[in-house]
């Protein structure tokens, strides 16, 4: 994989969000802004790990 820093990156911002929504479904009740943010993240990190697996695959063949 040619982005060795970007993918693990990617991963953990992911593994954090996910985190994230996990503390506030059992844990804590985060303000409503922090869990649209939180979202918003999770969307836009999902786009880039997408990006990013499907040309390492591409690179690969």
């Amino acid at each position: 994989m040619k982005n060795s820093v970007l993918y693990p990156m990617a991963i953990a911002i992911m593994i954090v969000a996910l985190l994230c929504m996990t503390l506030n479904l059992t844990v804590v009740s985060f303000p409503d802004w922090a869990i649209r943010i939180t979202g918003i993240v999770m969307l836009a990190d999902l786009a880039v790990l997408s990006f990013l697996t499907a040309r390492s695959k591409k690179g690969k063949n």
